[in-house]
């Protein structure tokens, strides 16, 4: 009896987790312009500003998440750099009062479409 563990073949280096990590790898070039391309697109998004720190406040921290991308043959696609902010270490309340996540439940929309078509057939039987 055979078991497969993995797919992919496996790659000459580990993926790093720090942005520190990824500077002593061979490909370091490859991750510095990704992390480089990711800090762009905040730029041109105007994901944040930057402000002085208001009295007794301190900055949430944040954390490089780095991946090789691969395409369906298995060959090279890309260096992904994602920077995200170290939310975890906020307190309701205190850090913020309220958060507000848009998303919708399959059911509803489900039913919104079901009576939206009810509406349409309808008003298309009436003379």
């Amino acid at each position: 009896m055979t078991l497969w563990t993995s797919c992919k073949p496996m790659q000459p280096t580990a993926k790093p987790m720090t942005y520190r990590q990824s500077q002593h790898h061979s490909d370091a070039d490859l991750w510095h312009k990704a992390c480089q391309e990711e800090m762009e697109a905040h730029s041109l998004n105007g994901t944040w500003e930057i402000i002085k720190m208001p009295p007794g406040k301190c900055a949430i921290g944040s954390r490089w998440f780095l991946k090789v991308k691969y395409n369906a043959d298995d060959s090279l696609d890309r260096y992904k750099a994602r920077l995200v902010a170290k939310g975890y270490s906020q307190y309701p309340g205190f850090d913020y009062k309220e958060t507000f996540a848009p998303t919708v439940r399959y059911s509803t929309i489900r039913i919104v479409l079901k009576r939206r078509s009810t509406c349409t057939t309808q008003k298309s039987a009436k003379p």
